[in-house]
């Protein structure tokens, strides 16, 4: 949609080259390709598609024109105290742990993540989640933390998130119900589905990383249990109830791969 944006952040960087902007700038391909100016175009976050990422400025471009949070960006006090209506889909940590482990050992906000790195290259998945920081990342980020600080968490970090999502959350979704959460998300606020909405826009490159460090199967999946990241977990289960809740109060259907318990995998 082509419309005047306001920016909450309306800094001198922000009134000089983007006030006047609106959200067709950043579906505009760069002329000439690669030179995009006034956004990052730092690799992975370049690109409104994979393939034409070379033409277009970050996939993140219309966040920053609307001040919308970024990604790796966790929850402030600043946007509870102004009583922010926040959005955020949860992800079975599980699965989140295998898919940081195999992206280089993805661990934003870790200290020394340069010796972790090293020294965890080779190490199993089971072994890798019991580096300090690793664990509890989804709850650390409703909680004002970076996804990898060294938290120790407990039952009292994990009843605050909760209180968080449903106090300062107008919605949560599910990353294993995808296309269930883009539903229910315009179900609620209104708006009509697009097909860039359920578009896999960060497909899973192994392969990038295979010749430096060791790459976990579905096999190291199974071998993961909830006690692998237990406050995670819990939050999991708690978003997840309560994701169907909606599904069934707004008359949608809930998909098949919810029936599942959190530890089978498609």
């Amino acid at each position: 949609t082509d419309y005047s944006v306001t920016i909450i952040e309306n800094t001198d960087l922000v009134r000089e080259q983007y006030f006047s902007r609106t959200c067709s700038f950043c579906f505009t391909p760069c002329n000439p390709p690669n030179r995009c100016g006034g956004f990052s175009t730092w690799s992975p976050h370049d690109g409104l598609v994979r393939k034409n990422k070379a033409q277009f400025r970050t996939k993140m471009c219309t966040g920053q024109l609307l001040g919308i949070v970024n990604t790796h960006a966790y929850v402030t006090t600043k946007l509870i105290e102004m009583n922010a209506n926040l959005m955020a889909m949860f992800r079975n940590p599980l699965t989140r742990l295998m898919s940081a482990y195999n992206h280089a050992r993805h661990a934003f906000g870790l200290k020394d993540r340069k010796l972790m790195i090293t020294a965890t290259a080779q190490w199993s998945l089971k072994e890798w989640v019991t580096w300090p920081g690793i664990q509890g990342c989804q709850t650390k980020m409703i909680l004002g933390y970076n996804c990898a600080t060294n938290v120790k968490l407990n039952l009292g970090h994990l009843e605050k998130a909760k209180y968080r999502i449903d106090n300062h959350f107008a919605f949560v979704g599910l990353v294993e119900a995808w296309n269930a959460s883009v539903c229910l998300f315009h179900r609620m606020f209104g708006s009509r589905m697009h097909d860039n909405e359920v578009m896999n826009l960060r497909p899973a490159d192994t392969a990038r990383y295979s010749g430096r460090f060791r790459i976990a199967t579905h096999l190291d999946l199974l071998n993961l249990t909830e006690l692998d990241d237990p406050i995670d977990f819990q939050l999991y289960k708690y978003v997840r109830a309560k994701f169907i809740a909606l599904l069934e109060e707004y008359g949608l259907n809930v998909p098949d791969t919810l029936q599942n318990s959190l530890t089978e995998y498609n």
